[in-house]
């Protein structure tokens, strides 16, 4: 069983998925004896949809599939240990590496999801312009960072609480919960409702 953790990508270098399928092609005998299920974990966006693509045409002698949670993945793969996707969890949080700035609005969103743009740079005590100009040169802007934070306050209140859907969507700052059930399914490719019954503690 492997499990690649893509999640961190942000742009795909098509030169190195080139060497890494020759990589991959060389070693083909030893895969085929080892590894019988490969799951990846892919990022949201552009980056997330060419790399799965990418990883399925390398077509590996093993069953492959792609997830957006780790818990569905390591599922898949057979493990089911939920220390164990604790434990990924810090992993990554503790190896990204993250701006001040947009460490210091995830701190912001997480207390307010429903901010605005304007709310969250008067919080800085910057310009709504000045806010975004930071955020681009760091490769992201507030609307990313914005649904990112909404995404994991909701999560966080599926697993945590008994709430229904329509509390949470206004708790996590959503406009509605349809818009919350749209942008939910678009990053997790599941109902809050089918992700809850999944995680819920």
């Amino acid at each position: 069983m492997v499990l690649i953790d893509l999640r961190q990508l942000e742009a795909v270098d098509l030169r190195a998925f080139g060497r890494l399928s020759s990589m991959l092609t060389s070693r083909k005998e030893n895969s085929r004896r080892l590894v019988s299920r490969q799951a990846v974990l892919r990022p949201d966006g552009p980056a997330g949809a060419i790399a799965d693509a990418l990883f399925a045409a390398l077509n590996q002698p093993c069953s492959y599939c792609s997830f957006s949670e780790v818990f569905d993945a390591l599922e898949w793969v057979g493990v089911h240990d939920r220390a164990l996707v604790d434990e990924l969890e810090r992993i990554t949080g503790a190896s990204s590496v993250c701006p001040p700035i947009v460490r210091a609005l995830h701190k912001h969103l997480d207390r307010a999801p429903a901010s605005t743009a304007r709310e969250a740079a008067h919080h800085f005590g910057v310009s709504q312009r000045t806010l975004q100009r930071r955020l681009r040169e760091f490769g992201t802007s507030y609307q990313r960072e914005a649904d990112l934070a909404r995404l994991e306050v909701a999560k966080r209140l599926l697993r945590m609480t008994a709430n229904p859907l329509k509390c949470i969507a206004l708790d996590a700052g959503y406009a509605s919960p349809q818009h919350f059930s749209a942008s939910f399914r678009k990053h997790t490719r599941l109902s809050p409702s089918r992700w809850r019954a999944r995680h819920q503690k």
